[in-house]
Order: C-alpha cells, then sequence, then structure tokens
C-alpha cells in the first residue's frame, strides 16, 4: 500500500486488508447488489434503494453493536464487504456476513475475510461466538464456514 493512500488500514491479510466501510462505498455495493443478488444465493436483509440502503449504513455507523467493512485487495481494489453485528455484549455473541464481489471469488479472499474477522471477534472484541446465515444453494460459502468453524 502507498504512503499517500488515504484509506483507513484496519485488519490486514495476506491478500486482503479490511478497512472501516465509508458512505462513498455505498454507491459500489448498491449497484453491485441490485444487479446480482437475487441470482446469487446470498442470505440477505438488504435495502431496496439507495436512500434506505445510506440510512441503513448512517444508523448502523452509530450504533456500538455493529462493524462494517470494506475489503479490497492490496491493490486498494474494493473487493468486496464484510460485517459484524448485532453484538449481544452481556452474551458475548455477534452475527457476521462477508460477500466478494464475483469477479474476485476463488482467490482465496473470502476464506481470509472470514480468517481476519473471526480472529477480531474472537480476540479482540472478546466474543465467544459467531452466527450467520448461509442458502442451502450458496455451497462455496457453507463449506468455508464448516472449515473456519
Amino acid at each position: 500500500m502507498k504512503k499517500n493512500n488515504k484509506k483507513k488500514l484496519f485488519l490486514k491479510g495476506k491478500k486482503i486488508f479490511l478497512r472501516p466501510f465509508e458512505l462513498n462505498d455505498i454507491t459500489k455495493e448498491y449497484r453491485y447488489h441490485i444487479n446480482n443478488i437475487s441470482e446469487e444465493g446470498i442470505a440477505t436483509i438488504f435495502p431496496k434503494n439507495y436512500l434506505q440502503l445510506k440510512e441503513y449504513y448512517l444508523n448502523h455507523k452509530k450504533s456500538n453493536n455493529s462493524f462494517f467493512f470494506t475489503v479490497s485487495d492490496l491493490n486498494n481494489n474494493n473487493v468486496g464487504t464484510a460485517s459484524i453485528s448485532s453484538i449481544d455484549w452481556v452474551n458475548k455473541n455477534a452475527t457476521y456476513g462477508r460477500l466478494i464481489f464475483s469477479k474476485f471469488r476463488n482467490l482465496g479472499y473470502g476464506s481470509e475475510t472470514l480468517k481476519l474477522i473471526k480472529d477480531y471477534a474472537f480476540n479482540f472484541l472478546n466474543l465467544n461466538s459467531l452466527w450467520t446465515f448461509v442458502l442451502s444453494k450458496n455451497l462455496l460459502s457453507f463449506l468455508i464456514f464448516l472449515i473456519f468453524f
């Protein structure tokens, strides 16, 4: 990563890094989801338009129960998103989600994202469990989940 890069590095892996999701990331993510979400077997409750997505992001940003990340490769290309949300600090659990954009799949980014999220949740946030939703037709996501948990 270049020194003059204004993006904030948050969690770094071998192939990717996670940084805080920013308001200007919404346009890219929104276009991607609207064009592809129904085809990909992605389990999510997703806002239906740009204004709902912006409101969703701003509400979660205020919360101390959610963390949203942009997943970037080491060339600073946005390759997906990830989140830890619905954090229950008393029972020490949360839900997580990740989405690697279609053209960046099968490069190990999803697995590495999950490793970084898991490490952050268990070793920094001191959570005891993470849970997620996976649709049965999304076999790859299900297999990655089984491997890492």
